[in-house]
């Protein structure tokens, strides 16, 4: 957990105390589509509806302020309908590639954090990981769903208090097998990984002395391959949003700050070899359905209640940029999980 998301919690709790697989077209389809988070971004009647089928798809979502210092996992219709609590204590959702599983990390009240899988629905919930004393989050799933990769971050006491040391590992997805990568690169506080496929693992990590976006080994860890983005990093380290490869495997989305703070962030669309498509002022958290659609969270307010966001969804086919999370909701880090999920008994 980054100590901005530890120092909004914070406040967060404060405030509560207080007041009691696309084609390969669809960047270019999107470039032309993406409202970005200027302006109103709340339900319009002048919006054109999203047809039966297309509303009852559901996204998961990261809450970030369920209660004083808790954050929760929750889904929502794209229609803005539905909302659902799925687990509480939890944060970074992972959604499975069939659509089926959610892993995340967890910090029950009842103690025990670590990386959690749960059904879709949020039934069952088990715990896979115990992290002990250490950190683990960023969980992200293997494209055939029999391991995760997740992120291990341990103090740094020759590094200062407030420094943490990051380090990959995998397990499978039924608690079995944890293994470091033991030849990782120098990982940033969040590196963020996520599958490129069975081989490879895409994360953010110090090169050169700048930060860029590495392609592993999942079974050494060694780089294979480098990609430099076009637009420089001017803060202290890379928001703790993991970068997203599009389906068609041609682009990639990922967070930038715009300040030296980092509390002001864009989301930035470039191709794999680093060719600026398109710059999104005022986002964070990017994330793709299978289609091609990208959804990501626009900051709504600042100020002395803490901020705001909402989640946006942008059509991969064109058409309006919409929100689908509620103001009153603090949500980020929005996962694709497709038509509703039913609950079972």
């Amino acid at each position: 957990m980054s100590l901005q998301r530890r120092a909004f919690l914070l406040l967060c709790g404060l405030v509560l105390l207080a007041g009691g697989a696309a084609s390969p077209s669809s960047s270019r389809r999107l470039r032309g589509a993406v409202g970005g988070c200027t302006g109103k971004t709340g339900r319009s009647p002048k919006l054109p509806p999203l047809g039966q089928r297309r509303s009852r798809q559901r996204i998961a979502f990261d809450d970030e302020c369920v209660g004083p210092g808790v954050t929760g996992i929750d889904s929502i219709r794209l229609d803005g309908r539905g909302l659902r609590r799925l687990a509480t204590g939890a944060s970074d959702p992972a959604v499975s590639p069939d659509r089926t599983k959610i892993a995340y990390s967890g910090e029950p009240s009842a103690g025990g954090g670590g990386i959690y899988v749960m059904r879709a629905d949020g039934t069952p919930v088990r715990w896979i990981d115990h992290e002990g004393n250490s950190v683990d989050t960023q969980p992200a799933w293997s494209p055939d769903r029999r391991k995760l990769v997740f992120v291990r971050s341990n103090g740094c006491p020759s590094c200062g208090t407030s420094v943490f040391q990051a380090s990959l590992f995998t397990i499978n997805s039924d608690g079995s097998g944890r293994r470091r990568l033991a030849d990782e690169p120098q990982l940033v506080d969040n590196p963020g990984p996520s599958w490129i496929d069975s081989r490879h693992i895409l994360v953010t990590a110090r090169l050169g002395g700048a930060w860029e976006f590495a392609i592993i080994d999942s079974h050494d860890g060694r780089v294979r391959r480098e990609i430099l983005p076009i637009l420089k990093f001017l803060g202290t380290q890379p928001p703790n949003a993991p970068a997203a490869l599009s389906p068609n495997r041609r682009e990639l989305a990922y967070a930038e700050c715009d300040n030296g703070d980092c509390s002001s962030t864009s989301v930035v669309l470039i191709t794999l070899r680093g060719r600026l498509i398109q710059k999104i002022r005022g986002a964070s958290d990017p994330a793709w359905s299978p289609q091609g659609d990208l959804l990501y969270s626009c900051r709504q307010q600042a100020g002395i209640k803490g901020d705001t966001s909402r989640i946006m969804f942008a059509p991969a086919h064109g058409g309006a940029t919409r929100a689908i999370t509620p103001r009153t909701l603090s949500a980020d880090q929005p996962q694709w999980l497709g038509l509703q999920v039913r609950r079972s008994g």
